[in-house]
């Protein structure tokens, strides 16, 4: 699952807004609310949301192949030796070492927000969309 939900969703969405975004933050150019770009760009934000917590769930890849022990133990030489690990624990402290703050902060749904806060100061977060070039990263 996890594959194609990288190559095949996760991918595709990154190659548009490698095109799409650097225009629209270069030129001010915006979706128009509630048009199909719109709720297309939408969709991205809340698709990068379910992968933060799908990054909590996904096994934890583990080399160890530099510990001896575990080499005599599995009968192989020296090489590549490898495990899939599942605890929850572990895998939450890798990815909140890794990669999980760059992920919150390109996450973060500026379509929505602009929508709550329509009322107070509509360009107030038009200098915080550069932080969805993190995803890139």
């Amino acid at each position: 699952f996890r594959m194609t939900w990288d190559i095949g969703l996760i991918m595709p969405f990154l190659l548009y807004l490698t095109i799409v975004m650097p225009f629209r933050l270069c030129f001010a150019n915006e979706a128009p609310q509630f048009t199909i770009f719109y709720w297309f760009e939408f969709m991205i934000d809340m698709v990068f949301i379910m992968d933060i917590f799908f990054n909590f769930r996904t096994g934890l890849i583990i080399d160890l192949s530099d510990d001896p022990a575990a080499v005599a133990a599995n009968g192989i030489g020296e090489g590549d030796l490898e495990i899939v690990e599942y605890d929850r624990w572990r895998v939450a402290v890798s990815y909140f070492q890794s990669w999980f703050f760059l992920d919150v902060i390109s996450g973060i749904p500026f379509a929505l927000l602009e929508l709550l806060m329509a009322n107070s100061n509509p360009g107030a977060l038009k200098g915080a969309k550069i932080l969805k070039l993190l995803r890139f990263l």
